[in-house]
């Protein structure tokens, strides 16, 4: 609640000076125009800066959601950095509407997961299993995607004349695979970055919200925010790579399956009650 209370009082101080701003002659009776106003708005900026600040000291319980917002945000800053550098041009909408997009969904992901989800993704509990292959082939296939996406929109135009209607189709997709992952976030206590069972933190089987309907609803979501990637750059070769990180995606899920009904108890009874691992009736 804090950070609601600090917000509303900062803005409504700014709202204030502004009104000043646009009605000089019964505060100052003089004129002060456009640059008053940038003042202000850095003024603004500084003091919310510099409270929020205070109340991440204050605050202990946010300690993993906000180490992983600001590590999100600063991978998405080098991430624009290194596309913009190999494209060689800063002039690409659709890449600014990428990291847009994705500095959205952490943001919607922090605040929808809890301290002890974004403490177990960030440091896994006892039990991790190594995943080379998954690990390997996902960070080769996203760093030719972001290779040739960079190459293609910047320099080479392969994809000039790509469809804007199934860029905007893209886009509506990958939406919608934000909120189905943000939904499953809310409702899985135990959504690790790591397979894992996690009986330190008393791990049952979740089977409400979307695991009512698929049993990996994070995955599911993944695969789809893997197909619209190249959709969304507006880069028919950018989209090449990525089909072999969803192949990945649905290695890694057989893999936490055999691990599931194995060692958790309960998960083969729901298994045969939820058919579906991505999408009902396919797979």
């Amino acid at each position: 609640m804090n950070w609601i209370v600090t917000l509303k009082e900062i803005l409504l101080k700014g709202c204030q000076w502004i009104y000043c701003l646009d009605h000089p002659i019964r505060k100052y009776g003089t004129p002060i125009h456009t640059w008053g106003k940038i003042v202000v708005a850095i003024i603004l900026s500084s003091q919310l800066k510099i409270r929020i600040f205070s109340i991440i000291l204050e605050e202990k319980a946010m300690k993993y959601r906000l180490i992983t917002l600001l590590s999100a945000s600063a991978f998405l800053a080098l991430l624009g950095g290194v596309m913009f550098l190999i494209a060689g041009t800063f002039s690409l909408p659709s890449i600014w509407l990428y990291l847009g997009l994705r500095l959205l969904f952490s943001l919607a992901c922090v605040m929808a997961m809890s301290e002890d989800v974004a403490r177990e993704r960030m440091k896994p509990g006892p039990g991790s299993r190594r995943e080379l292959i998954y690990i390997t082939g996902t960070t080769i296939a996203w760093v030719e995607h972001i290779v040739l996406a960079s190459l293609d929109l910047g320099r080479f135009r392969w994809s000039r004349s790509f469809p804007a209607l199934l860029q905007a189709a893209g886009v509506v997709v990958m939406l919608a695979a934000f909120a189905l992952a943000i939904w499953a976030l809310m409702h899985n206590e135990y959504m690790s970055a790591r397979l894992r069972i996690q009986g330190d933190r008393g791990q049952h089987v979740i089977d409400t919200g979307p695991y009512a309907i698929i049993r990996h609803p994070n995955y599911a979501a993944g695969f789809l925010i893997s197909l619209t990637n190249g959709l969304v750059l507006g880069s028919w070769v950018a989209v090449l790579p990525l089909l072999v990180h969803m192949g990945l995606l649905m290695y890694r899920t057989i893999q936490e399956e055999k691990m599931l009904v194995a060692e958790l108890e309960g998960y083969a009874d729901y298994s045969r009650r939820v058919h579906w691992r991505f999408l009902p009736g396919v797979w």
